[in-house]
């Protein structure tokens, strides 16, 4: 079987049976420093004090809380900002970037399936907690007087789109200079750590456009196992009443044994030049896929692949595992695929072609629909396939820039 999915939830960075997770662990148990439980705040810690000083130096941040999940990360960065600066508000919920211009488009963000996650990402509401709002299309749910922080993914996580340049990601760097006392949080739980060929996939848009007070890790950081991190100023995290009422840890904040593998994804990372190698083979990767008869959105080890509907999207995934590839089901449109950043390269485009063979033969099935009496084309043609000057506002992975190294059709 290839994996495409490193893990099938895009976490495993060295594959989801690697020697060197596997070592860590030995070498962890088999050190001065064998612990396997550490309350953090209460306790010394040798591995969580060693991965969050590796943590500082490889990002740059100057505080980071440790956790087990996404979710739990991003929460904490809501947290800190209530407790900060009394403001009990959140500002987030993206939409899909193909509705910008849409009359009523829906938040489409994903932060984690905990109550506060979902509602930072739009999906559920709490009025008393401050409703969500959108950042996108001149949306708020409340007032930037009652908002203490702004949080959204670097790119649509459904689709692997990335936001327009204009209007959703302008907006949101003027949001910045108009309210500098609302930090900015970016969720790159899964593009960070090189996953887009990049350190992070918000430096895909132009230099200084994005610039986060804060960023939360998860799934690649951990090599596949629970771990994940929220960075930040530490005059906010590390502030007298952030520190009594944020409550930034919990029974396995710094797990030793977790922190241990966090060292080693680390080190393996800058040790096989994994980011690079992202780069290099996405590139080549997202080449071949550009032959495909749809679109193909994403950067790096990672792409969503646009079909029309769910079914064709479990057709695909069906035949791929017959044929001995695993790619991931969304639950949407999109089959998504994001390979260990070390998967061999002779691997990679080997299950590419499957899929491809399998993509081609699941829209070769496609019933034509006959068009209307006017001869124009429906609304779910494949219009959006067009040059930019026809697609008009759903352009945005065309020839003008609105998203981040955009090459023609594709994305």
């Amino acid at each position: 079987m290839i994996d495409l999915t490193s893990g099938g939830i895009f976490a495993a960075m060295l594959g989801d049976d690697s020697l060197e997770i596997r070592h860590a662990i030995r070498d962890h148990t088999m050190s001065g420093h064998p612990e396997f439980c550490s309350y953090s705040p209460h306790r010394s810690n040798y591995w969580r004090n060693r991965y969050i000083s590796m943590l500082k130096e490889l990002t740059g941040f100057t505080a980071v809380s440790l956790f087990s999940t996404g979710a739990e990360a991003t929460e904490a960065f809501w947290r800190c900002c209530r407790v900060f600066s009394g403001k009990p508000g959140i500002w987030g919920g993206l939409i899909d970037p193909d509705e910008v211009g849409d009359a009523h488009p829906k938040s489409d963000s994903m932060h984690g399936v905990t109550l506060g996650s979902l509602i930072m990402a739009g999906k559920m509401s709490w009025q008393e907690l401050g409703y969500f709002p959108e950042l996108g299309e001149n949306r708020f749910g409340r007032a930037d007087t009652v908002t203490g922080g702004m949080i959204m993914e670097p790119y649509h996580a459904p689709s692997a789109q990335f936001h327009r340049i204009d209007p959703t990601i302008n907006r949101i760097a003027s949001l910045q200079k108009e309210f500098p006392d609302i930090p900015l949080c970016l969720d790159e739980i899964q593009g960070g750590f090189g996953r887009t060929g990049k350190l992070w996939a918000h430096q895909h848009y132009p230099d200084g456009l994005l610039k986060p007070d804060f960023i939360t890790i998860g799934k690649l950081c951990g090599g596949g196992l629970p771990l994940s991190a929220l960075l930040g100023p530490k005059e906010i995290m590390e502030s007298d009443s952030v520190k009594q009422f944020a409550h930034l840890h919990a029974t396995h904040s710094g797990n030793p044994l977790m922190c241990a593998v966090g060292c080693t994804v680390i080190e393996e990372m800058q040790k096989q030049r994994l980011i690079e190698r992202s780069a290099k083979l996405g590139r080549e990767m997202h080449e071949k896929l550009k032959e495909l008869p749809v679109r193909v959105h994403g950067k790096g080890l990672l792409a969503g692949i646009e079909l029309t509907d769910n079914e064709e999207v479990k057709k695909v995934v069906g035949l791929s595992l017959k044929r001995g590839i695993q790619v991931c089901d969304t639950g949407r449109k999109w089959v998504k695929i994001g390979p260990a950043l070390n998967i061999e390269e002779g691997k990679l485009m080997e299950g590419i072609k499957i899929l491809m063979e399998v993509v081609g033969e699941v829209v070769h099935e496609r019933k034509s629909t006959p068009y209307g009496p006017s001869c124009e084309e429906p609304e779910n043609s494949d219009s959006h396939l067009l040059p930019a000057g026809i697609q008009g506002d759903r352009a945005g992975d065309d020839q003008s820039g609105e998203t981040p190294g955009s090459e023609g059709k594709y994305n």
